[in-house]
């Protein structure tokens, strides 16, 4: 029952009170203006019938009702990130492992530079690397644009600071890769 109530809390707007049904039933009679949803909470299964109670201000219940996760659709470029999801966060890390490896030449690991410095290996990771930070950069692009949307509720809007600080990793992360990337390209035609 903690569990429930803290995650009820959780969806309650400002001036809110998110009471489960069980809460309900017992109080009704003293709350007859409470409005009855189904909620889908983090850690239950199934949506959890619920009754807000809305504060003195005009808030706007929190936008989580079962109806309205069922009607949302997922776009193709959300599925598309969904699969390439995985390979592109390992092939953005192949980047900066390559200056790693370049760096290891000192300590004895030519033969490991030779062989990853052949094109059929250079240049698919080159390309994947490329191709994820550009993902990356159009990721934190439309994710501005959504939240820019008239349509977006107000609380929505405003980015968190762990959010901040994740947007600020990535662009920083997808630059960087686009900046080794480029090096490895005139380095190579530099000297080849």
């Amino acid at each position: 029952m903690v569990n429930l109530a803290a995650r009820l809390q959780g969806k309650a707007g400002a001036g809110e009170i998110l009471m489960s049904e069980d809460s309900y039933v017992k109080h009704s009679a003293e709350f007859p203006e409470a409005t009855a949803e189904q909620v889908l909470l983090k850690g239950f299964r199934e949506p959890v019938m619920a009754y807000r109670l809305h504060g003195k201000g005009d808030t706007r219940p929190a936008n989580d009702t079962l109806e309205t996760a069922v009607r949302e659709k997922a776009s193709l470029g959300a599925i598309i990130f969904g699969i390439l999801g995985a390979p592109c966060a390992i092939s953005t890390l192949i980047g900066p492992l390559a200056v790693a490896f370049g760096a290891s030449g000192f300590f004895g690991l030519t033969a490991a530079l030779v062989y990853l410095d052949q094109s059929f290996i250079r240049i698919p990771i080159l390309v994947l690397t490329t191709l994820a930070a550009f993902a990356n950069l159009y990721t934190l692009w439309h994710a501005r644009k959504l939240r820019m949307d008239e349509k977006v509720a107000a609380h929505l809007k405003v980015m968190t600071t762990l959010e901040k600080r994740r947007t600020i990793f990535v662009l920083a992360a997808s630059l960087a890769t686009l900046g080794i990337v480029a090096f490895e390209i005139v380095a190579h035609i530099l000297l080849h």
